[in-house]
């Protein structure tokens, strides 16, 4: 029954892993439809067929819900979650864009300077934000800006796509993954940037000299910039920054306040959420007071018309319910059907601020910035993330996780140097991001490393030189395909929707002419500071 329940559990995991890399559609002759298995609904449909064959339990189920004293499925999704709703609500309020169109205004067209601007602001706010944050918001402006120029957009893309999976490295909110390993080690904010923001930096010099040697010759152009003028909620921006910057601060600081990470960060959401629902408030209580005006007004130019002598009382009722589309202008200074005021006169410029990511001010609650930040959270992280849990879960039920702790225990025992470790598990944590997704590769390997196995091994130094490898593959290695990553899927999506296509063999030749070298370079560099600082 082991062995039974051995292959099964390998074969759900598999299959989960593929659906996920390629969406299979199942057709449905009846209904003239079809079913797509993407990565929200095969785990789901994974643990039911683990139920249905019994080799998970409820009470097991619930268990690795919950999870234990290592890992904690619950904190680690309210965690991410809630910190991408203040960064989500940040950027609705313009500035993310904002900031993106005034970086290209220093370049002056051109595109070797564009290439460089993108690269650097991908990084710097992939730091104080996370990697998916910059897929979501920085993606849409290189988009626009490349089609608008007609630029190449492939160089600036890869600039932004591959900053953001290396520079996520730097802090412990940057990518999931790092979220994963770090609540599972109980690793503290400060800690993990100390060891990991020389690696990630580092990385990140290698990783754009070594994309300016595959792309100089397409970035010898110069092209005319479009002059965009972007909205921005300027109050409500300096707020979100605000917020930001004190989460990330008690972040920092939460080893002496003996406050968790995701009691942090979930507090600071629901600032976030409330300062939407007043905004969203204000806005509609001062479109229908404005509504109301132009009412009156419409009203008395009605009563004029139809007799200048005559001075009755006209209803509000009485007034038509177009006038209601005569109420397109402003509400405090903002324009109220969502229009980007441009300086240019280019068809081409985006009709609305959805374009960027921005929410319009439209005096309707399922519009408002409020649920257009909730709208944009990636919710089908969830079901992906639980039930990749459970089955992982199910592994170590059925003795596979002892199993492949044992080997990994093995190897290491054989290599016997520091260096040759961090390389080994860097280097397979980032190739197996490639064949399972490398959240399900966090998953499985941060299992593997807390199985006691390895604790009776394995020293203590050995141990956490594999964790922070394991950290530092599960970013590097969403830059060796498209599907290394959920962020690669998601900005494979987005680009698609955009009409700019970037083939899963481009990507990858792109992809094995970089990060080799790059993960080469981080782990070298982390091994210098282990051998500097005692990492026990």
């Amino acid at each position: 029954m082991m062995i039974a329940g051995a292959i099964i559990c390998s074969l759900i995991f598999l299959g989960v892993a593929f659906s996920t890399i390629k969406s299979p559609k199942i057709p449905i002759p009846e209904w003239m439809h079809h079913v797509t298995l993407d990565f929200s609904t095969t785990p789901i449909l994974g643990v039911m067929i683990l139920l249905m064959t019994q080799i998970v339990s409820l009470s097991d189920l619930w268990q690795s819900l919950i999870g234990d004293d290592n890992i904690r499925p619950l904190e680690i999704i309210v965690l991410f979650f809630s910190l991408a709703y203040v960064c989500l609500s940040l950027d609705s309020c313009g500035i993310y864009t904002w900031l993106a169109i005034k970086a290209v205004g220093i370049t002056k067209g051109k595109e070797s300077r564009l290439f460089f601007c993108f690269f650097v602001l991908s990084s710097i706010l992939t730091i104080f934000t996370s990697n998916d944050i910059v897929i979501l918001t920085v993606t849409p402006v290189i988009a626009y800006i490349t089609k608008f120029t007609k630029m190449n957009p492939v160089p600036h893309l890869f600039a932004q796509f591959f900053a953001s999976n290396i520079l996520s490295i730097s802090l412990y909110i940057g990518n999931p993954t790092n979220i994963i390993v770090g609540e599972a080690f109980r690793i503290g904010f400060l800690q993990y940037s100390g060891w990991m923001m020389l690696p990630a930096w580092t990385s990140g010099i290698t990783c754009i000299t070594v994309l300016w040697i595959v792309f100089r010759k397409d970035l010898e152009g110069q092209v005319q910039i479009p002059n965009i003028t972007i909205p921005i909620r300027r109050y409500e921006a300096i707020y979100g920054i605000l917020c930001l910057f004190l989460c990330l601060i008690l972040l920092a600081a939460s080893n002496w306040i003996h406050i968790s990470i995701w009691i942090i960060t979930a507090s600071f959401a629901g600032l976030m959420f409330i300062k939407d629902l007043i905004s969203d408030g204000i806005a509609i209580r001062t479109y229908h007071r404005k509504l109301n005006e132009e009412k009156i007004e419409a009203s008395y130019r009605e009563r004029d018309r139809t007799d200048e002598n005559h001075f009755s009382t006209v209803s509000l009722e009485d007034v038509d319910s177009t006038t209601d589309l005569q109420m397109e202008e402003m509400v405090d200074g903002e324009p109220v059907n969502g229009d980007v005021p441009t300086n240019g006169s280019n068809s081409d410029q985006p009709s609305t601020p959805e374009d960027f990511g921005i929410a319009p001010r439209i005096p309707r609650w399922t519009h408002g910035q409020t649920a257009v930040s909730i709208r944009r959270l990636p919710w089908k992280i969830v079901p992906f993330v639980i039930g990749m849990f459970v089955m992982v879960h199910s592994l170590a039920l059925v003795g596979l996780i002892p199993i492949f702790a044992q080997g990994l225990a093995f190897l290491i025992n054989a290599f016997n140097a520091n260096i040759l470790t961090i390389l080994f598990v860097t280097y397979l944590s980032a190739i197996l991001c490639n064949i399972l997704n490398n959240q399900p590769m966090t998953i499985l390997m941060t299992s593997i490393l807390l199985d006691p196995q390895i604790a009776q091994t394995i020293s203590l130094e050995e141990r956490n030189l594999a964790m922070y490898s394991i950290i530092m593959g599960s970013n590097y290695g969403a830059n060796i395909t498209l599907i290394g990553a959920l962020a690669g899927i998601m900005w494979n999506t987005i680009l698609h929707d955009r009409n700019i296509e970037i083939t899963y063999l481009q990507f990858l030749k792109t992809g094995c002419k970089v990060t080799p070298v790059v993960i080469a370079v981080g782990c070298f560099v982390f091994w210098i500071e282990s051998t500097v600082i005692s990492i026990e």
